[in-house]
């Protein structure tokens, strides 16, 4: 038996139609993995119950330069993938934003029937949560740099 919703296994599926357009298409992605294009394609399919394995993941999001299928797959288990810690300002605040708008997105989307079912609003506040672990992440970070400036300016 499955352990997720079907919207679930259809978020992976579209993810991973975006990681292979990332790379250059289905060809491509054959070329820098260990399947052939018809496996890609399987993958892309809704109407295969076939995933794409770890070890293609991994290649691809490697040429892709970032956690595209990985990373929803780390949500829907409840975590997060980290990469490089980020410390610049702007671009800390400009993916707070990113986040915010997709939250904002999944809100409009679940409200479209006037009605918010238990796994709507336990991904609501899911979403929530992360959002504020990364509002965190941003204080903290500003806050250590502000520290650096004044123990510098301390020494100077």
């Amino acid at each position: 038996m499955r352990q997720l919703p079907r919207a679930d296994y259809l978020k992976i599926n579209a993810r991973t139609k975006r990681l292979v357009e990332a790379v250059g298409g289905g060809k491509e992605a054959a070329s820098l993995t260990r399947v052939n294009e018809t496996s890609i394609s399987n993958y892309l399919s809704v109407h295969h119950e076939q995933f794409m394995p770890a070890d293609v993941i991994a290649d691809l999001e490697r040429v892709a330069g970032e956690p595209l299928l990985s990373g929803l797959i780390a949500e829907l288990s409840g975590g997060h993938v980290t990469g490089p810690e980020e410390t610049d300002p702007i671009r800390m605040f400009a993916a707070l934003n990113g986040k915010l708008g997709e939250l904002c997105g999944k809100a409009c989307e679940y409200a479209d029937d006037n009605h918010y079912d238990n796994y709507e609003l336990d991904d609501l506040i899911k979403g929530a949560e992360t959002l504020m672990i990364a509002a965190g992440r941003v204080h903290d970070n500003i806050s250590r740099m502000r520290e650096q400036r004044r123990v510098k300016s301390a020494a100077e």
